[in-house]
């Protein structure tokens, strides 16, 4: 079935849709309750609006999901128990990839594939404050501690980590692994 249920509880599934499709971003939602899926749960809740093109990420924080779209280079920010769009922002140029939300230090950090960057956004605002340089194709990242990871996959080419001091706001070191680095867990 589809449509937004309230309250609803269980697995949210980011579905990546068609890249350049400006409809193709899709959020579903296991309902462990009803013991079904919920499917098309951004359509329904906001009156047919869409999340964007090609999602990629998506985060949970203080009962709001951060959905991610790099097709259409924007930051989606639902509200968890309804579903509805909070605020969407658009970031023209930066093809973000992945996202991890420092609550700490009221920031979010965001891979920018092609151009080997991190940027950085303002928690509250969303805004831009900074950003810095990662090797090629950033991908997914981990916050441990005072410190960021960060995969640099290269699209199989590449074989480091990123290591962001998060104090600092400086690169404190580049990890050497294996070829095309993309996740990572503690």
């Amino acid at each position: 079935p589809s449509g937004v249920v309230p309250g609803a509880r269980g697995v949210y599934v980011l579905h990546e849709g068609n890249y350049g499709d400006p409809t193709g971003a899709r959020l579903s939602l296991f309902d462990f309750a009803r013991d079904s899926i919920l499917k098309d749960i951004v359509e329904s809740a906001n009156q047919g609006t869409h999340l964007g093109s090609t999602g990629d990420d998506l985060k949970p924080y203080r009962g709001e999901l951060y959905a991610l779209m790099s097709g259409s280079e924007n930051l989606v920010v639902l509200d968890m128990e309804t579903h509805t769009i909070r605020r969407s922002v658009y970031f023209p140029g930066w093809v973000p990839h992945a996202l991890a939300i420092d609550s700490v230090r009221g920031r979010i950090y965001v891979t920018q594939l092609f151009k080997n960057t991190v940027g950085v956004l303002d928690l509250t605002s969303l805004a831009p404050v900074d950003s810095f340089a990662a090797g090629a194709n950033p991908q997914e990242m981990l916050i441990s501690g005072s410190r960021l990871f960060v995969c640099n996959s290269g699209y199989g080419g590449a074989r480091t980590v990123t290591v962001y001091d998060l104090s600092s706001r400086k690169v404190a070191a580049t990890l050497s692994v294996g070829f095309g680095p993309t996740g990572i867990v503690a």
